[in-house]
């Protein structure tokens, strides 16, 4: 991040890197093609109710796919998929190029979508709420979650505040 300050307001201009998904990371891959019957083994069953949240929770527990300690995924025909350090955009081109290798044909007009299922963490101190946290986007910057945690109460210290964070090379501790 580098800011520069203009009209007495400090412009910050966040340099964004593309998340590479980790182990235990559970990805939500929707498979469409022009004949749906063809892609229903690719796809879990999906239910509707008003419990959305923790229904969808739980469900992409069972029906998602995990990045096991190999970096792989297990998909439905294909069998392992080694997904460990790959982007979001990547791995959609990865299932589809394979389904169109060993499954499909080019005029299947197939689609793969594939989501994280969710941003998960964890937020303990001088904080409104404390617990386990999930954000349903693709990106989350530090103002956001603990935001979302119930904010920084007024006996929290703003300048001691750590990130632990997981990396494919092991967790790293920032201090902000």
């Amino acid at each position: 991040n580098k800011g520069a300050v203009v009209n007495d307001s400090l412009v910050v201009r966040e340099t964004s890197k593309p998340y590479r998904v980790q182990v235990n990371d559970i990805l939500s891959i929707k498979v469409k093609a022009l004949d749906e019957e063809l892609t229903a083994i690719f796809n879990p069953v999906e239910t509707t109710g008003s419990n959305i949240t923790t229904q969808g929770q739980s469900q992409l527990y069972f029906n998602g796919f995990t990045v096991d300690l190999h970096g792989n995924i297990k998909f439905p025909i294909l069998g392992d998929i080694n997904v460990l350090g790959f982007t979001i955009e990547e791995i959609e081109d990865k299932v589809k190029s394979e389904l169109l290798k060993q499954y499909f044909k080019k005029t299947a007009e197939l689609f793969v979508t594939v989501k994280l299922a969710g941003l998960r963490y964890t937020v303990t101190g001088e904080v409104g709420g404390t617990g386990i946290f999930t954000l349903y986007q693709d990106r989350v910057n530090i103002i956001e979650a603990l935001a979302n945690a119930g904010d920084i109460k007024i006996t929290g210290d703003r300048k001691d505040v750590l990130v632990i964070r997981q990396y494919p090379q092991g967790q790293k501790i920032h201090h902000i």
